[in-house]
């Protein structure tokens, strides 16, 4: 049907697990009975092996396809919201596939989450749409970190010129709301709903952008060279291309939580 001018269809409903391709090998030629306790095997010449380490990640809006590295996962030790939050342990991010539509060079965004890190002195990224591959400012779009001084940073990148700029503090083991965002020209920072002072005007066009770049959860570089993950969780991770949802102090208590 359509719907205001917009398709919509309903979603198939199934599950699979322990998806696995070879190529060059007939692995079965007769009855077999099936594994009746998965992972399957990496056996010679596969080349897909999908064994789903419920990691329960989920985009709930439907438009981005998720990979989990290491063991990156959804846990119930600890939650904003509901049941669960994502859980980073330092060796683990999620990422999305290369896709243009998670670019937020140029117009409006808002990029948030509630985060709880296990940690505060040592350099951290929360989340960085960058190549896959970045080493330097020029492979990097935006990123919110966190500094090794415990200061929650907004770092939008146009060529090699970093305007990172502190927007507020945050304390380990403890839940924080932080939203990064773009209304026009004006880039703006909130800690628990508190919009920082330390505001960037300066910049005019477009952030850095490469249609190859995907967005990274967890993980990243600080000042191009040594990698700083994430520890800890994180909670309704929600980014909005084309509005700025927050130009003012709001109360963060009430945001994404749905």
């Amino acid at each position: 049907p359509l719907v205001t001018g917009v398709q919509t269809c309903a979603l198939p409903i199934c599950y699979i697990s322990n998806l696995r391709i070879l190529k060059g090998t007939a692995l079965y030629t007769a009855n077999f009975v099936p594994p009746a306790s998965p992972p399957l095997p990496t056996t010679a010449n596969t080349s897909l092996l999908l064994n789903y380490t419920n990691s329960g990640v989920i985009d709930s809006a439907y438009r981005t396809t998720l990979e989990t590295v290491g063991d990156a996962r959804v846990t119930t030790a600890n939650s904003k919201f509901g049941t669960g939050s994502y859980y980073f342990d330092g060796t683990d991010r999620i990422v999305t596939v290369p896709n243009m539509i998670h670019s937020l060079a140029s117009g409006d965004f808002t990029v948030e989450c509630w985060v709880y890190p296990t940690a505060v002195n040592v350099g951290q990224v929360i989340v960085a749409r960058a190549a896959t591959n970045f080493v330097s400012g020029s492979d990097l779009q935006y990123g919110i970190y966190i500094s090794s001084s415990g200061q929650v940073q907004m770092r939008p990148y146009v060529s090699t010129t970093d305007y990172t700029t502190n927007i507020g503090a945050i304390s380990a083991n403890t839940w924080t709301h932080v939203a990064f965002v773009r209304s026009g020209n004006t880039f703006m920072g909130f800690v628990n709903g508190v919009k920082s002072a330390n505001t960037i005007t300066s910049i005019t066009g477009a952030l850095n952008d490469n249609s190859a770049w995907i967005t990274y959860m967890g993980y990243g570089v600080l000042n191009g060279s040594a990698d700083v993950p994430f520890t800890g969780y994180i909670d309704d991770l929600r980014i909005t291309r084309g509005y700025a949802r927050y130009t003012a102090n709001f109360r963060s208590e009430e945001h994404t939580s749905e």
